[in-house]
């Protein structure tokens, strides 16, 4: 409405809500997911969940300026009409299907295949909470908090890259703003098909064995993103090369928190992960703008090269963090990994 986003300022504190709201939105989500199916298969359950992340933020990237050609540049509130609506049908339906009848079938599903219900029949039955003090012992547990530290940096590497792609491609590779602007979200693509996959082997073979696999390519990937500017060839497959893991490590993290946590505090472990998540977001802009404008600005390689060694940097760290605190959570290697922490302090002795 005219009248709420008249100024800069109403707008900002709009973007406040929205944020308060949807980060927790987030922990919820996942944490709803993480509990409606098996534990057996929990990493792919939230590879498809996560994998609607690119997937929107592509479809959006599409069909905002779809709206604007045609309803023009001035009228672009219009375009916060789309999702408030998309958004109540999706709600509904889901309102509709999440019920104790369509519970209680997946229940009996789950066990009839020999496999492991993410909480226990007499648990849904009582109708119990979490128990009291799970906020600490979530935060005092290494597959949480450590892992939480870790999505932060993986978010930071994220967003750095993604506000760091179209000024790349404006002002140092040729392209025009338009074309800069479809051309970076290519790794969009690889960017769900990655996380269904990278779910499935870490239900397989162990969301840490899977999480060190995904950092050493984002190292890489990172790394080789200072080359994406040789050729349109370069340009689409580095970013599909990067896609692969880029949103596949939080689909893992997930799996992580959902197998550390008490039962039923799947959600106090999301929060504590999506809280620095975003914080890690909140930074990347700022400082990818600092090196940029150090570097000599928009127009000079120089900023645009330190920020992709600070990308492949960060997740050297978020690598190190994962082999050194963490400890595995199922697979061939459980029990059996490499760590600095014990299985008592991560919840899984």
């Amino acid at each position: 409405l005219t009248p709420l986003t008249g100024s800069f300022t109403m707008v900002l504190i709009w973007q406040f809500f929205r944020g308060f709201f949807s980060g927790p939105g987030e922990a919820c989500e996942v944490g709803n997911v993480a509990e409606g199916g098996p534990k057996e298969k929990n990493g792919l359950a939230m590879g498809f969940h996560h994998a609607g992340f690119p997937w929107g933020t592509a479809l959006g990237g599409v069909m905002v300026p779809a709206l604007l050609s045609i309803v023009g540049m001035e009228h672009w509130r219009y375009a916060y009409v789309i999702f408030p609506v998309l958004g109540a049908i999706v709600w509904i339906l889901f309102w509709k299907w999440s019920n104790q009848k369509n519970y209680e079938a997946f229940q009996k599903e789950t066990l009839d295949a020999g496999m492991t219900l993410p909480i226990q029949e007499e648990t849904v039955k009582a109708g119990d909470g979490a128990k009291k003090g799970n906020v600490w012992r979530a935060l005092k547990n290494p597959n949480i908090f450590v892992i939480a530290i870790v999505c932060g940096i993986c978010n930071f590497a994220y967003i750095a890259f993604t506000f760091w792609m179209t000024p790349y491609l404006t002002f140092c590779a040729g392209y025009s703003a338009t074309a800069a602007s479809g051309l970076s979200v290519v790794y969009a693509i690889t960017g769900g098909l990655g996380q269904i996959f990278w779910g499935s082997f870490a239900d397989k073979f162990g969301a840490k064995r899977t999480l060190i696999i995904n950092c050493i390519w984002l190292v890489i990937g990172f790394y080789l993103m200072q080359y994406i500017n040789i050729s349109i060839v370069a340009l689409v497959g580095l970013q599909l090369f990067l896609g692969c893991c880029s949103n596949a490590v939080y689909p893992i993290m997930y799996k992580f928190v959902a197998d550390s946590s008490d039962e039923g505090s799947v959600v106090v472990g999301n929060g504590i992960m999506t809280t620095l998540m975003f914080f890690g977001a909140a930074i990347a802009t700022s400082l990818i703008g600092v090196l940029i404008e150090l570097g000599g600005g928009w127009n000079e390689m120089s900023g645009y090269m330190t920020g992709v060694y600070v990308m492949a940097g960060s997740m050297i760290v978020a690598l190190l963090l994962v082999i050194f605190f963490t400890r595995e959570t199922t697979g061939p290697k459980f029990k059996k990994d490499f760590s600095l922490v014990s299985l008592k302090s991560c919840n899984l002795e």
